[in-house]
This record gives structure tokens, sequence and C-alpha cells, in this order.
């Protein structure tokens, strides 16, 4: 019997496999502009954040990072440094079940340019 997808959590319980990395789950805008990440919304599914990780390389770093749950914000932390720097979630952030999710890191200034990495997972819900 073949192992489940390393990318799902299985009947509420986490899969410690390794989750699996692809070229969307990072961002690099060009110098002062934003970087997103779009989470596709997948019916009977959830999407789960574990981690955001993110860099600013530049003059003077004025920049924000933001999760959207179907385009409502539920999530915004002002960043100060250039990093890199990162959040990881001891209780990962589970966004509503059939919803797009959006992670922005917003554009960093006048010759910033910056990187933005998602860690994240499907949850079935139905």
């Amino acid at each position: 019997m073949p192992a489940p997808p390393d990318s799902f959590l299985t009947s509420g319980l986490v899969n410690l496999a390794p989750l699996s990395i692809a070229a969307s789950d990072m961002a690099t805008p060009a110098a002062n502009a934003a970087g997103t990440i779009t989470l596709a919304a997948q019916t009977g599914f959830a999407h789960v954040i574990y981690g955001l990780y993110w860099s600013y390389a530049g003059a003077t770093v004025t920049g924000n990072l933001i999760i959207q749950d179907g385009g409502v914000t539920v999530f915004s932390v002002d960043i100060s440094a250039a990093g890199p720097g990162q959040l990881t979630f001891g209780r990962p952030i589970r966004l509503t079940p059939g919803n797009v999710g959006t992670v922005t890191l917003a554009a960093g200034g006048s010759g910033v340019t910056g990187k933005l990495n998602v860690s994240h997972a499907l949850q079935q819900t139905a």
C-alpha cells in the first residue's frame, strides 16, 4: 500500500513526512514591489501555514507581511529590518476550507528587493 501524499494532513493528525517544496512557494519580486504567493482554493481542503520566511536587500527597510483568507486579512506584522527573518507557528494557521490563501510581503521601499517563502500543506476537510 503506498504512503499518503506528503503534502497532506490526514484525519486531523499531522503527517510527519517532509513537506514538498515548489517554486510557487517562493516570491522574488523586483525592487520596490510586493511579493505575493497565492495558495489556490481547493474544494474539500484547507491550507495550513506552518511558517513564513523573508528577507529584504537594499537601503532602509519598511515592510509588512500579511496572510489573507479568502481576501480577508487574518494576520499582519510589520518588518523593520532586512533579515532574513522567520515566523514559525507553534500551532499552524489553518485557513477556511475551500478558500484561496494569499501571503504578501510588502514592497520594502526604493531600491529594496524582497524574498518570501511559505511552508504550508493541505488538510482534507471533507
